[in-house]
């Protein structure tokens, strides 16, 4: 029942005028949740289906990775003045403008199947590795930070993935000085 309950509430306050609203306006309609909830889901099934079928009539191409690199791409550019040739199936803003794009989408338009299996097997490996492997509740809050990074990527694609990170390691990296300057104990309790 939660997630009849939070897609639509979410779903809600960000359509129809911010948290406070919701808040204040909040009913629980079990119909209407699980009409709502479906829906949701439906939007980022859609663009997965978009691409399959572009493969299938053959008007996409893979693009080889480049949505995962392209931010290096574009600093490069910025930095150096060159222009850089962007593959021709990297049109994600133009053609779907106003609907955010999945990851499963993305890894696809990347590398077909196997480029969905790579992304996710790395994604999963690399974050767990890191929070198994956490010693401090600083490092379990750095990679629980990240992990909600790479799940608000479900609305996004890829390119702005790296820039978040950057934020959030700058902030790791702030508060473990502050702490240090503090004399404060950064252990795993429990």
């Amino acid at each position: 029942t939660t997630l009849f309950r939070s897609i639509p509430f979410i779903f809600s306050a960000r359509h129809g005028g911010g948290w406070k609203s919701m808040l204040q306006n909040y009913t629980f309609n079990v119909s209407d949740s699980i009409i709502s909830t479906f829906s949701e889901i439906g939007v980022q099934i859609r663009l997965t289906v978009y691409i399959l079928n572009e493969y299938a009539m053959g008007t996409r191409v893979s693009i080889h990775g480049y949505s995962y690199y392209s931010f290096l791409i574009r600093w490069y550019s910025e930095l150096f003045g060159v222009t850089s040739v962007v593959p021709a199936g990297y049109n994600f803003k133009t053609v779907y403008a106003t609907m955010g794009f999945n990851q499963v989408a993305e890894s696809y338009a990347n590398g077909g199947l196997l480029g969905v299996v790579l992304f996710h097997i790395v994604f999963g490996f690399f974050l767990g590795r890191g929070e198994r492997n956490a010693k401090t509740m600083s490092q379990l809050a750095f990679y629980g930070a990240c992990a909600s990074i790479f799940i608000n990527m479900l609305r996004n694609k890829f390119s702005f993935v790296p820039t978040h990170l950057l934020f959030v390691l700058i902030i790791f990296i702030l508060v473990k000085m502050l702490s240090k300057k503090r004399g404060e104990k950064d252990e795993i309790r429990g």
